[in-house]
């Protein structure tokens, strides 16, 4: 996943997945398919990305 931080909030997987954001308080705030992960329309801030392969990593967005 990259770039990370994101400045424009946008974030790229390698490859397409099911994936869900949460915010650091455990609260879902998008859910998706694909390799293109948008936040830009969230507050910056950090985020938690869980795939549906069981993969967590935290999005940055600046």
């Amino acid at each position: 996943m990259y770039p990370v931080p994101s400045n424009d909030g946008k974030f790229k997987l390698n490859q397409p997945k099911k994936w869900k954001v949460y915010s650091v308080l455990g609260v879902k705030v998008k859910q998706g398919n694909g390799m293109l992960i948008n936040l830009s329309k969230l507050s910056r801030g950090m985020y938690i990305l869980k795939t549906d392969d069981g993969n967590i990593k935290r999005l940055l967005f600046n």
